[in-house]
């Protein structure tokens, strides 16, 4: 996992980027976006997940950012 922050105006902005198994990243997305479209509006953050083809058994790239 690695972590960073910048500050935008007087909010200091964390990204934190994590890597989930491939085969969880559909329960992470949910059916039609709902799980990390809820997680994102309710915590104000934003959730990019890597989008280059993975196979079975390998991870994928997450970035999380976002305020405290």
């Amino acid at each position: 996992m690695a972590s960073q922050s910048t500050n935008k105006g007087r909010r200091q902005i964390h990204s934190f980027v994590i890597e989930v198994p491939v085969e969880k990243v559909d329960f992470l997305i949910g059916k039609k976006r709902a799980t990390i479209d809820g997680i994102q509006h309710s915590s104000g953050a934003s959730i990019k997940i890597e989008s280059r083809p993975c196979f079975a058994g390998t991870n994928r790239r997450v970035e999380l950012r976002g305020t405290r």
